[in-house]
C-alpha cells in the first residue's frame, strides 16, 4: 500500500534549552504530502526535513541530534480533522505488521516495513538490526516475513495520526488503514513543536 508523508521543515537553531542543557525544542511547519496514497497503519511517519548539508535532521551546531521525545501539534482548524502527534511502538514478537508501519529497533532507530510475506509476522526473537553504512545508508533487516528498512537516524521521529469528525458533539474516529487521504489533509500545513532529548 501506499504511504503518506508528513514532512516536518523547522528552524535550523533551537527554540529553547533547559536548564540541564539536555532539551531543545524546534518549532515549524508540518506539510502532508498524500496524495495520491492511503493512511498507513498507526498514523503518517514524520520526517524531519534536511538541512542545510542535505544530511537530513536536526541542523544543530556542536550537539548531535538526539530522539525525539514529545510533540505537540496545532490542529487546522475548520477542516474537520484533528491531527495527533504520537511516538512509535517497540519491535514486538509474533506479530502481523503491515507496510508502512514503523517501530523503534533495539538500537533506537527507527525501522519501516517496506514489504512483507504471507501474513508479515514478526519472528519470535528481535533480529539483528542491520546499521547503516556510508556505502548503505538505509540498510534492510529481515525478520521472518518481514522486511525493515532502517530511516535516516534522527530524521523519522513519530507518527501523525488523523482523526475526523462528523460534528462538534461526534467523537473522534481515526482515518482507517488503507484509507484515501482526504483532499483537505493532502498538502496541508499546520504548526508543530518537536521536543528533542541530546544524544
Amino acid at each position: 500500500m501506499a504511504v503518506s508523508t508528513a514532512i516536518f521543515t523547522q528552524s535550523p537553531y533551537p527554540r529553547g534549552l533547559d536548564m540541564t542543557q539536555r532539551r531543545f525544542l524546534v518549532a515549524g511547519t508540518l506539510a502532508f504530502a498524500a496524495s495520491p496514497a492511503t493512511y498507513p497503519a498507526g498514523g503518517i511517519p514524520i520526517t524531519i526535513a534536511a538541512n542545510n548539508n542535505n544530511q537530513g535532521g536536526i541542523d544543530m551546531p556542536g550537539v548531535s541530534n538526539g530522539n525525539a521525545v514529545r510533540g505537540t501539534i496545532d490542529s487546522r482548524a475548520g477542516s474537520g480533522y484533528i491531527y495527533k502527534w504520537t511516538t512509535k511502538d517497540l519491535w514486538a514478537a509474533s506479530t502481523a505488521y503491515a507496510v508502512g508501519q514503523s517501530i523503534i529497533d533495539s538500537n533506537g532507530n527507527i525501522q519501516t516495513v517496506t514489504a512483507i510475506t504471507s501474513s508479515g509476522d514478526s519472528g519470535s526473537t528481535q533480529p539483528t538490526w542491520a546499521l547503516p553504512t556510508d556505502a548503505t545508508p538505509n540498510p534492510t533487516t529481515t525478520d521472518n516475513q518481514v522486511t525493515w528498512t532502517l530511516e535516516n537516524p534522527g530524521v523519522n521521529c513519530g507518527l501523525v495520526q488523523i482523526f475526523q469528525s462528523a460534528g462538534s458533539a461526534a467523537p473522534l474516529v481515526e482515518l482507517t488503514q488503507g484509507a484515501s487521504i482526504p483532499a483537505a489533509v493532502s498538502s496541508d500545513l499546520i504548526s508543530c513543536i518537536l521536543e528533542f532529548l541530546k544524544g
